[in-house]
Formats: structure tokens, C-alpha cells, sequence
């Protein structure tokens, strides 16, 4: 599960706030990026900003 009590959960939490949300995304961004292989990330818009970083890591 994301979030205890899935999104409804969340929904009701940040119902007048965004920040109750922003902390969710935060966390989840630290358990994604722990086990995200890049190489096998097969999303073409993923791929895409892969190689731009590059180009631009390469012309710095």
C-alpha cells in the first residue's frame, strides 16, 4: 500500500492542504529511488529525459 488507508485516506487528510500530500510524494520519491533500475525503466517519455540529462551532463 502507498499510503495507510490508500488514497481516500490521503484525500481526506489533505483535504485542506497540500502539504499532508507534498510529505506522501516526498516519501514515496525515497522508496522509488532506492530500487528504480534506469536501465530497465522502458517508459519512452522516462527514456527521453534519461538522454537529455546526458546531452547536457556531456556538454557541460
Amino acid at each position: 500500500m502507498v499510503y495507510p488507508g490508500g488514497l481516500a485516506a490521503l484525500q481526506k487528510k489533505s483535504r485542506n492542504s497540500y502539504s499532508e500530500t507534498g510529505k506522501a510524494k516526498c516519501e514515496w520519491a525515497d522508496k522509488i529511488g532506492s530500487v528504480l533500475n534506469l536501465e530497465e525503466n522502458l517508459s519512452p517519455s522516462f527514456q527521453r529525459f534519461l538522454n537529455e540529462l546526458q546531452i547536457r551532463i556531456e556538454a557541460a
